[in-house]
């Protein structure tokens, strides 16, 4: 029983330890000001600890539908989320 309080004592850490690393990366973009691009830095951070959260949930076989293919390369992402492809270009520019 201890072997598995401590794997689960380890999958709530490296959780806790992806959603603190995102609200710092959150409260960094805030410092940046309300445009459009911080908007989408918010967006892909979230949508990226959301993907590790998932991941870790499947190594535990907690959850079913993670896919190692989910995160797509950032300007697909952008392209996803209606941008030409010259705005998105730029944004994996800036955010990359």
């Amino acid at each position: 029983m201890e072997i598995k309080e401590k794997k689960e004592e380890k999958i709530i850490h490296n959780i806790v330890k992806s959603i603190e690393k995102m609200d710092k990366h959150l409260d960094d973009i805030k410092q940046e000001g309300k445009l459009t691009q911080t908007r989408l830095k918010e967006w892909f951070f979230e949508k990226e600890v959301l993907y590790d959260i998932r991941h870790i949930l499947h190594e535990i076989d907690k959850y079913d539908g993670y896919n190692l293919n989910r995160i797509q390369p950032i300007d697909e992402n952008f392209l996803e989320l209606g941008l030409d492809s010259e705005t998105a270009s730029f944004m994996k520019d800036y955010f990359g």
